[in-house]
């Protein structure tokens, strides 16, 4: 993982980054429209391939260099991959923890403000190069003084400045891609996750309490080092495992592959059930697979509680595939904070309803094979598009429920497990 140059701060010089980069990729879809009228159409699935693949290649490197809300937005878009084309699909993945870090001065000098001394001295060693780099930090290797093994994750400088102007010329950027309506749909949701997830001592209690309370054998939390941590500075043990794509790379048996989907989904329903608070971050950087048969959970920053009357209306949500008057169906959508632009009836009613049986059909089933349903996913691009023209946003927990709950399919997905996935 290759260091760059310093995160740019500033609304004039991140302006500046994004601004290069939309005038770049209204170049690229130019330069493919102008071409357009004169190839064949094998010549345009090509061209259209290729010119995907450069604007793709052009975002990722500016939200890349910007980290903070831009790198967010793309690590929410990554759990909706089937709706892009392969090229956004490529690109997005390396958003979990693929990304470029800063340069090591940059970082000590972090360690020595927030920690009051350098690197070498607080702690009895310290990784120069993180193993781990995401959207609003990124994370070193580290040994304690009395031994023990560390990650110490050092937020991003200047990230918290400028969330709005970047999200606002992030929408500008979008306009440049075919998919702009698509790609903007998660943006509320960023503007409210990034603050939680700026705020190290919020993480640093959310870890605590699921280190201290979740009372499963097979699911490992890291302990938090309150006194190496700060605000910008979160320190927890390290705990050991490989990635989602790394761990299949090693080409486990169906066995241990459902054995870990089951964990996920375990994991998931006592979340809720028991505690009433979901680690509302799915993201398959947050997982590790380990030989020893555990799973490792990590990255607290945003957590969220589950309310009592979102888990009763969502057993009416669970039970209302067959429902058919629109107005009680309306009802229970609004109450799980699901706020609408038209009402609800006639081919809406319908596009709704294949909506919520797709969204439950793993929930209702004894058990749902992920390997065997290989095309569940692709059956979400003939209603999701269109459901946007009717929903106006979504409030609430469904917010982070909805995407918890996608986020877990996606990893079950593409662990290909056979799972019983008893949530509510």
């Amino acid at each position: 993982m290759e260091d760059q140059n310093n995160i740019p701060e500033g609304k004039f010089k991140r302006g500046s980054i994004i601004g290069a980069t939309g005038a770049k990729a209204g170049l690229k879809k130019l330069e493919y429209l102008s071409k357009k009228p004169f190839l064949s159409e094998e010549q345009n699935r090509t061209n259209k391939d290729r010119n995907d693949e450069d604007i793709a290649k052009i975002i990722f490197k500016a939200i890349s260099s910007l980290k903070g809300a831009p790198l967010k937005f793309a690590q929410i878009l990554s759990m909706e991959i089937e709706l892009l084309p392969e090229a956004y699909q490529k690109e997005l993945a390396k958003s979990a923890y693929q990304v470029p870090s800063i340069n090591r001065a940059l970082i000590r000098k972090i360690i020595k403000q927030e920690l009051e001394d350098w690197p070498e001295k607080v702690f009895k060693s310290f990784e120069a190069s993180p193993f781990a780099a995401a959207s609003l930090g990124q994370v070193h290797r580290a040994v304690s003084q009395d031994g023990h093994e560390l990650a110490v994750k050092v937020q991003y400088p200047g990230v918290a400045a400028g969330v709005k102007s970047d999200i606002d010329m992030l929408k500008m950027v979008l306009k440049m891609t075919p998919y702009s309506k698509m790609l903007e749909s998660p943006i509320d949701e960023i503007k409210m996750r990034i603050s939680e997830e700026l705020d190290y001592f919020k993480e640093a209690e959310n870890t605590k309490y699921f280190y201290d309370n979740l009372d499963m054998e097979n699911v490992i939390v890291p302990k938090v080092y309150e006194d190496l941590s700060t605000e910008a500075v979160i320190t927890t043990s390290r705990l050991e495992g490989l990635h989602l794509s790394e761990w299949l790379k090693t080409s486990p048996s169906q066995e241990i592959r459902n054995h870990y989907g089951q964990l996920i989904c375990d994991l998931l329903s006592a979340s809720i059930n028991e505690h009433m608070l979901i680690h509302a971050d799915p993201n398959i950087g947050n997982f590790l697979f380990r030989d020893d048969g555990r799973l490792g959970l990590i990255d607290f920053g945003c957590v969220k509680k589950i309310e009592d009357y979102f888990i009763q209306n969502m057993e009416l949500f669970l039970n209302a595939v067959n429902e058919k008057n629109s107005e009680r169906f309306k009802e229970i959508l609004n109450s799980l904070g699901i706020q609408y632009k038209k009402n609800i009836n006639g081919d809406a009613l319908i596009l709704f309803s294949e909506w919520i049986e797709w969204i439950t059909r793993p929930m209702r089933s004894d058990l749902f094979d992920f390997g065997n349903n290989r095309d569940y996913f692709a059956e979400s691009g003939k209603f999701i598009p269109k459901i946007y023209n009717y929903i106006e946003r979504y409030d609430g927990s469904m917010v982070y429920f909805g995407r918890t709950v996608y986020g877990i399919y996606r990893i079950l997905h593409q662990l290909g497990a056979n799972v019983k996935l008893d949530i509510i």
